[in-house]
């Protein structure tokens, strides 16, 4: 299981690898963007650069950021 925060995925154009994901609302946090995203894992925040803006709708991946995420072990 992977834990991550909103800023542990960062939205990527729909090129590439990673969790592909429809965008929905986009908030400006000031130093990112922050995604509402539907994936096939359900409803997950994800932030972007202020640089790139995405359309809510667009096709997107969410790629993990190494260093501010952690693997869990399944629960038993």
């Amino acid at each position: 299981m992977l834990a991550a925060r909103a800023d542990g995925l960062a939205v990527k154009a729909a090129a590439g690898e990673g969790l592909a994901a429809t965008l929905g609302t986009r908030t400006y946090l000031g130093r990112a963007y922050q995604y509402q995203c539907s994936t096939a894992a359900g409803d997950l925040v994800a932030n972007g650069t202020l640089s790139e803006p995405l359309e809510p709708g667009t096709a997107a991946v969410l790629e993990p950021v190494a260093e501010q995420c952690c693997i869990l072990a399944p629960e038993t």
